[in-house]
This record gives C-alpha cells, sequence and structure tokens, in this order.
C-alpha cells in the first residue's frame, strides 16, 4: 500500500472480468459509454488478445463502449503493460500539458491514444481533499472523458468511428527514440472531424 494508507484496492483479472461483465449487464441502465481500467501487469511489445477480458472488452465495443486502459508507468519505448495491449481496448499514454510524452509512460505502436498525465489535481477519495499525481492512471480518466464528450455529441457513431475522430484530430506526440508517433487527444478537433 505504500505510501497510502491500508487498506488498499487491489484488482485481478477476475475482479476485472466481473466488473466488465457487470457493465455489460447494466449498461443501458446507466448509460455508460466509457470504462476507465488503472491497472498493470507484465510489458509486452505486441498485442495480448489471449487475455480472457478481451471478450468482456469486445462485448462492450460492439455496444459502442470504449474500454480506456492506461498503458503503464515503466518508462519503456516499445512495449506497453497488460491489460492495456488488448486490441480492442484503448491503451492511454500519458503526456505533459503540452505536447512531450511523460518520462514515466509506456510509449509503443499499441498506444492508441495519448492524454495529459502530468501533475494532474483531483479527488484523494479522503476527506474530501485533493491530491496532485501523475501517471497512466491520470491520463486514462481524460480519454474517457473525451469518449464520453464524442458519444454525447455523436450518440449514433460507432466505436470505430469515434476512435478515427480522436486519432485523426489528436496532435502527433513522439519520443525521441524509438520512432513512434501516438496521437494526444484534442476534443474540439474531433467534434468538427468530418
Amino acid at each position: 500500500c505504500s505510501p497510502d494508507p491500508a487498506p488498499c484496492e487491489l484488482t485481478d483479472q477476475l475482479a476485472e472480468l466481473d466488473a466488465l461483465d457487470y457493465v455489460n449487464n447494466n449498461a443501458s441502465q446507466y448509460n455508460v459509454v466509457a470504462v476507465n481500467i488503472s491497472s498493470g501487469g507484465n510489458t509486452t511489445s505486441g498485442y495480448c488478445d489471449d487475455d480472457p477480458r478481451k471478450v468482456a472488452i469486445d462485448n462492450l465495443r460492439a455496444k459502442g463502449i470504449a474500454v480506456m486502459i492506461a498503458s503503464g508507468n515503466d518508462g519503456v519505448t516499445g512495449r506497453i503493460e497488460e491489460p492495456a495491449c488488448i486490441s480492442t481496448a484503448e491503451a492511454i499514454g500519458a503526456t505533459d500539458s503540452s505536447t512531450n510524452v511523460a518520462d514515466f509512460s509506456d510509449f509503443a505502436n499499441t498506444v492508441d491514444l495519448m492524454a495529459p498525465g502530468v501533475n494532474i489535481t483531483a479527488a484523494s477519495g479522503h476527506d474530501d481533499t485533493l491530491i496532485t499525481m501523475s501517471g497512466t492512471s491520470m491520463a486514462t480518466p481524460h480519454a474517457a472523458g473525451a469518449w464520453a464528450i464524442m458519444r454525447s455529441v455523436f450518440p449514433n457513431a460507432t466505436s470505430d468511428q469515434i476512435e478515427q475522430a480522436l486519432k485523426t484530430t489528436g496532435i502527433a506526440v513522439s519520443r525521441t527514440t524509438g520512432g513512434i508517433t501516438v496521437p494526444k487527444i484534442q476534443v474540439m478537433r474531433a467534434i468538427n472531424y468530418n
């Protein structure tokens, strides 16, 4: 739990599968349009479509619900953490407030979108206070929120159409090593995308 006080919340694949199934079964009741997952595992250089969570993610995507997953904070290029490496999930990396890939962010061709993840201030979950943190887990909610905005503007758009609008209109960011470029979300540009 360090540095957080106990009890800290941990998860495993079974808990995430249960949560994804819950969302799938209750999505229409709660008007769910995006899921945020900030968990990690081993890093991989390609897709990990043998992961048992892929079926649940596929079911949600078919309903127009994006599953945004943090790419990981190992600072590596060419690899991201499981389960972000599932091809039908949206793997999210982190930038600073400009167009620089955060030094801690995993960054690869399998990352779908970049979003702000450095010095993000949000609710701490303790005593109504705020906390400032950095990580791909800070960037991923930005991407989920962008998806939700796009879904509200384009309620009949497919997942592929929303993803394409976000990717096409994003600002290209890259790391000096690796020759990889990934778009950083630009919501207004995506809304105006034809």
